[in-house]
C-alpha cells in the first residue's frame, strides 16, 4: 500500500479540531454528526491522497454506527477500509475488530469468529511484547463482553419497572456487592453460562502460551459469583451509554444528586430501556445493575465502568 504524503501544517490545523469532535461522537452516539464530520474530513484529505488518516477517521464513524445499531453501514464501511490500507496496519486491525463485533451482535458467530481469528493472529505478530499483550487483553475482553451480551438475549421477555425497582431497593438495603453478583449469576440460564465458559476457553487457545499470563484466567462454570460479575460487567457497557452521557437529562440530574432521579425511578427506567434495546430480559440482571449504580453513585459508576471503545485502543 502507498504511504500517505506528509500532511501540511495548514491542513493539520483544519483536520485536528474535526477529529477531536468526531471522537466525541463515540461517547454521545451522535451518528448523524459523525457522518457530517467525516464528509468534511474526506473533502480535505482525499484530494491530497491522504488515505490512511482518512481510513482511521472513517473507522471512528463505523464504531459509532456499530453502537447505534447500524450494523450494515459499519460492515460495508469496514470491509471497504480493509481493502485500502495495509493488512498489517492499525486501521486494518480496528476495522476487523468492528466487523467481528457487528457479526456477534447480528447473531452470526461463525462469521464473527472468522474475523476474530484473523484479528488475533495478526495481533500475535506484533513484535513489541507490551503492545501485543495490551492489545490481546483488551480485544479478548471486548469480544467476551459482546458474547456475554449475545448470550443474554431473549425473544420472549417482560421487564416490569415497579417490580425491578423494588427488587433493586431490596438488594441495596440487604446485600453486599458480592451477594449481588452471585444472585445475578444464579439468574443466568445454565446454557448461557456453559457457552460463555466454552467460548472463553476457545478465545484463550488462540493466544500464544507466553502471552496468556497477561490475561485473566478463564472462569469455571461452577464459580457463579465470578460469572455473575463478568456478565454484569459486560452489561454495564450497554448501561453506561444510557446513564453516563453527559448531555442527557438523567446524567445532569444524577450528578447534581437530585432526589427526583430516585423518586421518579429514572435510573430504573433508563437501565430497563437500555436492556430492552439489546433484548436482555432477565429481571435480576436489571435489578443488580440498578442497585450497583445507585450504590456507587454517578461519579464512581461513570468513571469506573466507562467502556473502552475500539478506537481508544491506540
Amino acid at each position: 500500500m502507498p504511504i500517505d504524503p506528509k500532511i501540511p501544517q495548514a491542513l493539520l490545523q483544519k483536520i485536528k479540531p474535526l477529529e477531536k469532535e468526531l471522537l466525541q461522537c463515540v461517547k454521545t452516539l451522535d451518528f448523524n454528526n459523525a457522518k457530517k464530520i467525516v464528509f468534511k474530513l474526506q473533502n480535505l484529505l482525499k484530494p491530497k491522497g491522504i488515505t490512511s488518516r482518512l481510513a482511521k477517521d472513517k473507522n471512528i464513524l463505523y464504531e459509532v454506527a456499530l453502537e447505534v445499531g447500524k450494523y450494515e453501514f459499519a460492515i460495508s464501511g469496514c470491509k471497504g477500509n480493509r481493502q485500502i490500507v495495509s493488512s498489517s496496519s492499525r486501521m486494518y486491525l480496528e476495522a476487523t475488530a468492528i466487523l467481528a463485533i457487528c457479526y456477534i451482535r447480528k447473531g452470526n458467530l461463525d462469521i464473527a469468529n472468522k474475523f476474530y481469528f484473523e484479528l488475533i493472529n495478526k495481533i500475535n505478530n506484533i513484535k513489541s511484547d507490551s503492545k501485543r499483550r495490551e492489545f490481546q487483553k483488551k480485544i479478548t475482553l471486548r469480544i467476551e463482553d459482546e458474547i456475554a451480551l449475545f448470550l443474554l438475549k431473549s425473544s420472549n421477555f417482560q421487564l416490569e419497572i415497579d417490580k425491578i425497582h423494588n427488587q433493586a431497593i431490596y438488594l441495596i438495603q440487604n446485600c453486599t456487592e458480592e451477594q449481588i453478583y452471585e444472585l445475578a449469576g444464579q439468574s443466568i440460564p445454565d446454557r448461557a453460562l456453559k457457552m460463555f465458559v466454552e467460548n472463553q476457553k476457545q478465545l484463550l487457545r488462540l493466544i500464544p502460551p507466553k502471552d496468556k499470563k497477561a490475561l485473566p484466567k478463564p472462569i469455571k462454570q461452577r464459580d457463579i459469583p465470578k460469572l455473575g460479575k463478568r456478565f454484569t460487567s459486560a452489561v454495564k457497557r450497554v448501561i453506561w451509554k444510557a446513564l453516563c452521557n453527559p448531555n442527557s437529562e438523567i446524567y445532569k440530574a444524577w450528578s447534581e444528586g437530585l432526589s427526583i432521579v430516585h423518586d421518579k425511578k429514572w435510573i430504573s427506567i433508563a437501565v430497563i430501556n437500555a436492556l430492552m434495546k439489546f433484548s436482555i430480559g432477565l429481571p435480576m440482571i436489571a435489578a443488580s445493575i440498578i442497585a450497583l449504580a445507585v450504590r456507587f453513585g454517578v461519579d464512581v459508576f461513570c468513571e469506573t465502568f466507562a467502556p473502552e471503545d475500539i478506537m481508544e485502543l491506540r
